[in-house]
């Protein structure tokens, strides 16, 4: 889903990449939205079954008094921990496969944003007194469009690691 920026060995996405990506997101977001739903019915619809269970066949076997004591032991005793693990495990699913991706959806669309024109002119005068990332802002110039968020993060890492390079070299 996300754009990956190599700055400033690849171009700069155009917007037609950039609204296809965001168009994607959104389909994205759309069925982890459904996704989610249909873990919460599973949920009801379990929760459901087994309080069903209990209160129309365990309950009134146990409370008979000719009622088996290894079914009243499970009723009492078991049946707690079996809801226990219902909502452990379908919490973990829900985790792994609704919020985790979730999060790094939300984290992706972020990085779509154009940045604010005052920032985008502020960072260019910094940036300019490298060659390579000076050709990649003209080269976004020209689209007519913003620095993306993710691409100042990209750009921000490729300082990092040419200032820590040269680092080394000394």
């Amino acid at each position: 889903m996300t754009l990956e920026f190599d700055i400033p060995r690849s171009p700069p996405p155009t917007r037609e990449e950039i609204a296809a990506r965001r168009a994607e997101g959104e389909a994205q977001r759309e069925r982890l939205r459904q996704l989610n739903i249909r873990f919460l019915i599973f949920t009801i619809v379990i929760v459901l079954s087994v309080l069903s269970f209990v209160l129309f066949v365990a309950a009134p076997a146990v409370g008979r008094p000719e009622a088996n004591q290894d079914l009243v032991f499970v009723v009492t005793y078991i049946l707690p921990y079996l809801f226990f693990v219902i909502f452990v495990v379908g919490n973990r699913l829900h985790i792994k496969k609704v919020e985790k991706p979730r999060k790094a959806l939300n984290a992706a669309l972020v990085g779509l944003e154009e940045i604010p024109r005052e920032e985008w002119e502020r960072l260019m005068e910094e940036w300019s007194q490298y060659k390579e990332l000076a050709d990649y802002c003209e080269q976004i110039r020209n689209m007519g469009r913003s620095l993306l968020k993710a691409e100042q993060e990209a750009i921000q890492r490729w300082l990092a690691s040419r200032a820590q390079q040269a680092d080394e070299a000394a």
